[in-house]
């Protein structure tokens, strides 16, 4: 028996580095990580395409930022306006469809940060955070599949001559390590939301979210009268803390890791559709596809693409 104890001692650490690195380094499957890449590359254009109305006023050589953030000195953003924003919406564009998904996306991320480069106020913080997604699905080579170039690589096979048939061996998988440091950094931002709130009256109370729908500042609806509807809101306020609390944690097991991916996108859903802080639901919506079962997003991606990618 003792013996037998030394054994698994000796076995223990070793078992545990080999889960380690398992974890981490195995090779994931590619549909979520390219579902993703669809989803943020069209928010970026999207919201770059909503700031054509009032990209003078806010980020021109005469405009808001210029007066408040810079006066005195034009930057590089305020000189080249234009040219940044297009570089943005072009470069956001390829890299959703997957058109030269590496360079693509290291050039949306950049430019995004370029417009944040004067203040990320504009963006509720989400403008900040959207480059790092992009990186990391650029790390993870998110063009492999359900991509231009994946179109064009077969294309190419069939000139030379190379069975069309016959892809590459690990077609269907990425790079683990940068799937997790995408899993990891959308947990983390829950920690962040939601572990200052434990000890927050308004959320022990259950006012947060009805404030939310209430408050000018956030709601959509700021002349809808919600005092008859406080004991839903209440409801809603607790489930929202207590699955956003729980989710660095729930996320990662392999049991409540689809149901509270599910759960949360529907709490974002609900929170888009009553109030406003830019597009940080879209991006956390698209961010937590990333824990949905590879087989739903294959299954999402064929009903898009008639042919596979």
């Amino acid at each position: 028996m003792i013996q037998d104890l030394r054994l698994r001692a000796r076995r223990w650490p070793r078992q545990a580095l080999d889960a380690a690195l398992g974890f981490y380094f195995d090779p994931i499957s590619v549909h979520p990580v390219a579902l993703v890449r669809w989803l943020l590359g069209i928010m970026l254009v999207a919201a770059h395409l909503l700031y054509a109305r009032d990209l003078e006023l806010i980020f021109g050589p005469d405009g808001l930022f210029h007066h408040y953030f810079t006066p005195g000195k034009v930057t590089f953003l305020q000189g080249n306006l234009w040219a940044v924003w297009s570089v943005a919406v072009i470069s956001s564009g390829c890299f959703a469809i997957g058109l030269m998904t590496r360079t693509a996306g290291v050039t949306a991320a950049a430019s995004q940060l370029v417009f944040t480069s004067l203040s990320g106020s504009y963006t509720w913080g989400w403008g900040k955070v959207a480059p790092f997604f992009v990186i990391y699905l650029v790390l993870a080579d998110s063009g492999r599949r359900w991509s231009v170039d994946r179109r064009l690589r077969r294309w190419l096979s069939e000139r030379s001559g190379r069975s069309a048939n016959a892809p590459a061996a690990d077609v269907d998988t990425v790079p683990g390590w940068a799937v997790r440091l995408f899993q990891i950094h959308v947990c983390v931002i829950y920690f962040a939301a939601s572990w200052h709130r434990i000890d927050d009256p308004g959320w022990l109370y259950g006012h947060m979210v009805y404030e939310a729908f209430s408050y000018g500042l956030y709601s959509r609806l700021p002349m809808q009268d919600w005092q008859a509807w406080q004991p839903l809101f209440w409801i809603m306020c607790w489930g929202v803390f207590v699955l956003e609390l729980f989710a660095p944690i729930q996320l990662w097991r392999r049991r409540s890791r689809t149901g509270w991916a599910l759960a949360l996108i529907l709490v974002h859903l609900g929170l888009e559709i009553g109030a406003t802080v830019g597009w940080w639901q879209y991006l956390m919506m698209a961010a937590l596809v990333m824990f949905l079962p590879p087989r739903w997003c294959q299954r999402a991606l064929s009903t898009l693409t008639p042919r596979p990618w």
